[in-house]
């Protein structure tokens, strides 16, 4: 997808998700980094779970692995989306 169409859907993700628990399953890790909870799956079992903050400096954990291997590529670590501060509890998405 190209990233007009991702920006697109995410946006209007976030807007229905209001109130709402909702399972994505990716594979790019940046479109997590809004949720309030993330579930790292190894072979169909829950091997992690926390915020994306909380993932991202558990420098031996699978997420985190797989975080860098997806931006060693660029030699860039891309900033995560925005926390979300400015919008209200329970306005994020379950990921």
């Amino acid at each position: 997808m190209d990233p007009r169409a991702e920006h697109r859907i995410f946006t209007g993700l976030r807007r229905l998700a209001a109130d709402r628990a909702v399972v994505l399953v990716t594979h790019r890790l940046t479109n997590v980094s809004i949720a309030d909870r993330i579930v790292v799956l190894k072979k169909g079992r829950v091997i992690q779970h926390g915020s994306f903050a909380e993932l991202l400096a558990d420098r031996g954990g699978l997420f985190r692995e797989l975080w860098d291997l997806q931006n060693e590529r660029t030699g860039q670590v891309p900033a995560p989306a925005s926390s979300g501060d400015d919008v209200a509890p329970n306005q994020h998405a379950l990921f």
